[in-house]
């Protein structure tokens, strides 16, 4: 080969290898759009996030405080705002795109926040000035600025996959980079049981947080863009099932698991009960109240049987005239009532018209049956003076014969009489 000829192919791979270089370089380069936070603050008139409507809670029961993001001039509209990522550190949030708006439900206590959307210069942990408070309703407003920024793409990363078995949603996933003490990522797995992060190279160590399974944890070290750390983890459940029967005396009884009302007897719980100890009360009328502890197992149905201790009499009242009898202020009947009655201490009243009440304090105890006569009410009587002309008439009340006239007759019970 000549030397000329030598000269000209070096010359072409050179050429050629800085066209690889270029192009490589290029790819190496995203450019970037950017926005910018330009207003945030309490909305102290909003009562959105208190509204029945619009409200959400969280786990612990507290409402969440309402974020809407949008756009500083009302001309320009936002597009796409589902795209918008938020993460708040340990805080729970979600998104709800309400027009124009965008609604980012968050937790109370929250302090900075970190908004990225692919294509855009992200805004890393933005300082609120300020602590959400519960139920709160606040307005973030942003603009985009023209100028363009470039970033390197960084070469050194790779995408952990977490999946849950068995796939839950909604699990807490917590991710910490080794040598760090708080949490870089929180985050909660989808329909399918699954997260995912794009990392740098390095060790992390994750811990999930799930209802009804046991906490778990692990460790995971990322060398290699190439492709997808997968790390399953295999949950243990931590649940089981309560059942309450009736052996004889205990149905209707409400039910009251850690003072929480639960149901009546008989109950069975068809949710997940988390494994433990658990203090349980039962309420019925007639009945002592009855207290007992029992314990949840993994994969068990605790059957509870309890026999209620009574608290009461069967009580016979009796009054004569078909009086109306009351106990405590309520009436039980005319003449004769008989029932069972709690024990302690009872007014009990006789009352009929035109008649003064009659009052007699009982003590009923448990299980000794009694029967009970009352006195009847008194009458309230008065005078009927009675004349005629001619005299010698005589006189019928109410189709009694009372004698001739003129006569005054005592003792007439008090109200309207019929005179013949």
């Amino acid at each position: 080969m000549s030397q000329q000829s030598l000269k000209r192919k070096w010359t072409l791979c050179l050429l050629l290898c800085w066209g690889i270089m270029a192009t490589y370089a290029q790819k190496d380069l995203e450019r970037l759009h950017k926005f910018t936070i330009t207003e945030f603050y309490q909305d102290q008139q909003a009562t959105t996030a208190m509204s029945k409507e619009y409200e959400k809670v969280d786990g612990s029961g507290s409402r969440m405080a309402i974020i809407k993001f949008m756009s500083a001039d009302p001309a320009v509209k936002i597009d796409n705002l589902e795209a918008f990522m938020f993460n708040f550190g340990n805080m729970k949030h979600e998104t709800v795109v309400h027009g124009d708006e965008l609604w980012v439900y968050v937790q109370k206590n929250a302090r900075t926040v970190t908004i990225s959307r692919e294509g855009y210069a992200p805004i890393k942990k933005y300082n609120l000035r300020t602590t959400i408070k519960e139920g709160a309703t606040y307005v973030m407003k942003i603009t985009f600025e023209k100028v363009m920024s470039y970033v390197e793409r960084s070469l050194n990363k790779q995408f952990l996959q977490l999946q849950l078995e068995p796939g839950l949603s909604n699990a807490v996933v917590t991710l910490t980079r080794e040598g760090e003490r708080e949490p870089m990522e929180t985050s909660t797995t989808d329909a399918t049981g699954s997260v995912a992060w794009n990392l740098e190279f390095g060790t992390y160590f994750y811990g999930i947080k799930v209802p009804n399974y046991v906490e778990a944890s692990g460790r995971v070290k990322l060398t290699t863009s190439d492709s997808t750390y997968v790390e399953k983890v295999k949950l243990t459940p931590n649940f089981g099932y309560l059942e309450i029967q009736d052996p004889g005396n205990a149905s209707g009884a409400k039910v009251f698991v850690n003072n929480k009302e639960v149901g009546s007897v008989p109950y069975k719980s068809d949710v997940k009960w988390d494994c433990g100890t658990y203090q349980l009360l039962l309420v019925k009328d007639l009945y002592k109240s009855h207290t007992e502890e029992f314990t949840i197992k993994q994969g068990e149905t605790t059957v509870i049987k309890p026999v209620l201790e009574s608290n009461f009499a069967e009580t016979t009242l009796t009054v004569e005239g078909g009086a109306d009898i009351y106990i405590d202020g309520i009436r039980k009947g005319a003449g004769r009532w008989a029932g069972p009655l709690k024990a302690g201490t009872y007014l009990v009243e006789c009352r009929k018209a035109n008649h003064r009440k009659t009052q007699k304090e009982i003590h009923v105890e448990v299980d000794v049956a009694s029967t009970i006569t009352l006195d009847p009410p008194i009458p309230i009587t008065g005078f009927l003076s009675v004349n005629s002309t001619p005299v010698g008439a005589q006189i019928k009340i109410d189709g009694k014969d009372y004698g001739v006239t003129p006569k005054i007759i005592q003792d007439l019970l008090i109200g309207q009489h019929k005179v013949t």
